[in-house]
């Protein structure tokens, strides 16, 4: 992936209302995310970051996650770090009665991406105040 960048007024509000070295971690698991999100398309800016954040997969916000081809291939590649990623998000990792594996499956990437982008919320809630 190439850097996630930060405008100058992010950077700046950043600044103002953290820790350097959170920022420094921050900017460092942004630019360094897990594989499986890498596979299906990066999370490209803090716009997006913040709609996923806000709304969810689902919401349109991430369409990989939730295109049935996209999530299928994805969990049967990375299926174990997804169930780690979603493990104590409340998500069960049965079958729904009535529903297809590949429902299943955009079900726990929608929630592994998520599950990533709110390990973020700190910083996204301070992002939301500026111009993004």
């Amino acid at each position: 992936m190439e850097n996630f960048n930060l405008t100058y007024s992010q950077t700046k509000y950043l600044l103002e209302n953290m820790d350097r070295s959170d920022i420094g971690q921050f900017i460092e698991k942004v630019n360094d995310q897990p594989d499986f999100i890498e596979s299906m398309g990066s999370v490209e800016d803090v716009a997006e970051l913040i709609a996923i954040y806000v709304g969810g997969c689902a919401s349109g916000a991430y369409m990989p996650a939730v295109t049935y081809f996209t999530a299928k291939k994805t969990f049967i590649e990375f299926e174990d770090v997804l169930c780690d990623y979603v493990d104590g998000y409340g998500l069960s990792l049965d079958l729904d009665k009535g529903d297809c594996f590949s429902t299943f499956c955009v079900k726990v990437c929608s929630a592994a991406v998520e599950s990533w982008v709110h390990s973020f919320s700190d910083v996204i809630e301070l992002l939301k105040q500026t111009d993004y």
